[in-house]
């Protein structure tokens, strides 16, 4: 496994013929993913692309920043990146601990448990359990990412 930089192509990549494809849970995506977004997004925030030894992307990782402090979380995996998970998981930690945001939202469709999970797992916190059709007429769950010192503040009433 291989972290890099994120390039527009590589959204493609993850579902072209030759390509891996995408999770199940993401399936829906696919005919979103363009080079038109991939280029939108390398310029939406930071971004990384994890990918094989031999270069094939399994997974695209990044946020779109909303405004100073805040910004939404993206993630695309391959329908082979589980076997690597542990690794990307580590990955995705140490970039949301740049500590350049003091909030991070992450909307995961209701019904997929497994993104559910690994959104707990990175640290996000449940807001919203649902959020009726949110993007392409889909339920979605909205988690955030609050840093530690604007937990603090919040906790003092601040």
């Amino acid at each position: 496994m291989r972290v890099r930089s994120f390039r527009a192509a590589d959204l493609v990549l993850l579902t072209a013929p030759a390509g891996p494809g995408l999770q199940a849970g993401q399936a829906y995506l696919a005919p979103g993913l363009t080079p038109a977004l991939g280029s939108s997004l390398v310029h939406a925030g930071p971004a990384f692309t994890v990918a094989t030894d031999d270069g094939r992307p399994i997974g695209c990782i990044g946020l779109v920043e909303q405004w100073e402090g805040r910004a939404l979380a993206w993630a695309v995996l391959a329908g082979d990146a589980g076997r690597v998970l542990v690794g990307i998981t580590r990955a995705v930690r140490r970039f949301l601990d740049l500590g350049r945001y003091r909030r991070i939202e992450a909307a995961v469709p209701v019904g997929f448990a497994a993104g559910h999970r690994w959104a707990r797992l990175l640290g996000f916190t449940l807001e919203a359990p649902v959020m009726r059709s949110w993007s392409a007429g889909r339920d979605f769950a909205l988690y955030a990412l609050i840093a530690p010192e604007n937990r603090a503040e919040q906790g003092a009433g601040g």
